[in-house]
């Protein structure tokens, strides 16, 4: 920003400048902009994305833009660190002892001003480990029928299976050393980093509601460690309430606790209603790159897929979009001549998946259930052979972008190196190869050996499913698996280990289990880990619960007149490199 004002003024200076005797001509040149409007399709729901109600795509595009933390990954798959914030390195490497020391630069702060110190990443400790949740008095992550104090999702994580022990803060609270009981892979992944921070859960806590002085902020920092270290039952709870429930919001504006919109991003939340979320830049920021030019965010949100979003681009209504058109919407991006156009492939795919067992404490006896024996294994899969995956690529995707097909792999997406041979050898061929119709008449048979008169059904359909997958009342669920990472155990072990944070089907198969622990415990040859990911391919196959549909397209479209725009595989792919973006 100090950099484009800087150009305009000498700009203006130069034009000034008039020969002797003559009436001077001032020419302002125009503004360049600063303001970029995005569209998204979902609507925003919290300030906290990492709660398992709203860990959906919008909300952690937000939390991205108003948080920095300590790696990103770029539109290449690498993974980069970011040294303006801090470091990770292993600081002991034995067998059975490792430790990976995080550090937080000197002089990072948040938005209120508060120094980010070490002590803000022992938070993640707290949301993470069961062992700890356990021993302070807290509730017990593990038990399926009660929410956890800190209500996360990243319980039965890498971290929660081998950290030991809580983490050192060094003596000047810059760094933290964590002791793990194995060198875990992907260490920088699975390790601490900043969310929330500590000292403002602690004024929330204590019921405030303005924001502290430099000295309050201080002492509520040294009260989080402290609470931690001694595991001070009662301050946790009211921490964990305003941890999982008080950063839930629809609506952000001048009533909003101020507490609740600091962070450490480049920028700040300034509103959100219906219509739009507004991010300003934030005035502290010195946690990451800097940005080039985009002052104010502006996040157009519940703008359909399609027509309404190629409209909005075309009235100048939005600067940018990112989404999964219609073919019709394609063309009509296509023909506004302001705006430039990129289709790509994402690491997301469309999946089914079917409960087998209950989660969250409720039983599940409906069809698709495993204690269903041999009955319910039939219906299983007779519901994903009839599921009409070729039909859905054919007539919706493959006009987008005509390399689309039917999945035959949930660990491997087309055009990566494994993809054909896995998806021939893992047992997801049997609902690949072959015609529809075929696969249906085989469904109907499947089906008529419980259900005789069985034919054609209802095909019922549940909207605002975001809060409902863990319920034990939905026997199937259709939704995108968004990749945000590229561990060795491809993040899906979440959804498929019994305690997974993302596990909606209650699957708990010992060969997954198996092969997941391997996975997550060390650092192996390439040649182990494509081994135990295609046994567990070969598990899901076996116990038919889940199939992957069709590799999202990805469709981004913007006005030409902005730079900066290198859309990613991975989420957040459209804003993994905000800060270049430009007009």
């Amino acid at each position: 920003m100090i950099t484009t004002v800087a150009v305009v003024v000498i700009a203006i200076i130069g034009l000034v400048v008039v020969q002797s005797g003559k009436t001077a001509k001032v020419v302002t040149p125009p503004a360049v902009r600063s303001t970029a409007v995005v569209i998204e399709s979902n609507t925003f729901t919290s300030m906290n994305s990492v709660t398992p109600a709203n860990n959906i795509v919008i909300n952690g595009d937000v939390a991205y833009l108003t948080g920095m933390t300590l790696f990103h990954y770029d539109d290449k798959l690498n993974l980069v660190q970011n040294t303006t914030l801090g470091s990770i390195k292993i600081s002991r490497n034995l067998p059975g002892d490792f430790e990976v020391t995080y550090t937080i630069n000197p002089g990072r702060l948040w938005s209120d001003g508060a120094p980010i110190t070490a002590v803000d990443l022992l938070l993640s400790h707290v949301i993470t480990s069961s062992s700890y949740a356990k021993s302070a008095g807290l509730i017990d992550p593990n038990n399926v029928a009660l929410t956890p104090t800190f209500n996360s999702g990243l319980y039965g994580s890498v971290y929660d299976e081998h950290v030991v022990g809580i983490p050192a803060i060094s003596p000047d609270k810059m760094s933290m050393t964590v002791k793990y009981d194995t060198n875990i892979p992907d260490y920088v992944l699975n390790g601490p980093n900043l969310s929330l921070p500590v000292h403002v859960l602690e004024e929330l806590a204590a019921g405030k509601s303005v924001l502290g002085s430099a000295a309050e902020n201080a002492t509520a920092n040294d009260k989080f460690l402290s609470d931690v270290i001694g595991k001070q039952t009662a301050a946790l709870k009211a921490m964990g309430s305003a941890y999982s429930t008080g950063y839930d919001a629809v609506t952000v504006d001048s009533a909003t606790n101020p507490l609740l919109l600091v962070g450490n991003g480049a920028y700040s939340l300034k509103s959100v209603d219906t219509n739009a979320i507004t991010l300003q830049a934030s005035p502290t920021y010195n946690s990451g790159p800097a940005l080039s030019g985009i002052t104010t965010m502006v996040i157009k949100q519940g703008i359909a897929d399609g027509s309404p979003s190629a409209q909005a681009l075309a009235n100048g209504d939005a600067d940018i979009y990112q989404g999964q058109p219609t073919a019709d919407a394609v063309a009509q991006l296509k023909a506004i001549n302001t705006i430039t156009v990129i289709t790509s492939s994402s690491d997301a795919y469309e999946h089914i998946e079917l409960r087998v067992a209950g989660t969250g404490g409720a039983l599940y006896t409906g069809p698709f259930a495993m204690s269903g024996g041999q009955k319910a294994a039939d219906l299983r899969k007779a519901f994903l052979l009839a599921y009409p995956r070729a039909e859905i690529v054919a007539k919706l995707f493959q006009p987008i972008n005509p390399n689309t097909v039917v999945l035959g792999s949930v660990v491997y997406l087309p055009g990566s190196a494994q993809y054909d041979q896995v998806a021939s050898v893992n047992g997801m061929a049997e609902y690949t190869v072959g015609t529809q119709a075929a696969h249906t008449a085989t469904a109907l048979a499947l089906v008529k050996k419980w259900y005789p008169t069985a034919g054609s059904g209802n095909t019922p359909a549940t909207a605002g499913w975001g809060g409902k997958l863990a319920s034990s009342a939905y026997d199937a669920h259709f939704f995108i698996f968004s990749q945000t990472a590229n561990p060795q155990d491809a993040q899906i072990c979440g959804t498929f280990q019994a305690t997974g944070g993302s596990n909606y089907t209650g699957i708990n198969d010992p060969a997954i289990e198996k092969a997941c622990t391997a996975l997550q415990s060390a650092t192996l040859p390439a040649a182990s880990v494509a081994k135990l990911r295609l046994e567990i391919e070969k598990a899901i196959s076996k116990d038919a619960f889940f199939l992957g549909i069709f590799q999202n397209p990805q469709v981004t479209a913007y006005k030409s007149n902005i730079s900066g725009i290198l859309p990613a595989p991975l989420s957040p792919s459209l804003f993994w490199n905000f800060w270049s973006w430009h007009f």
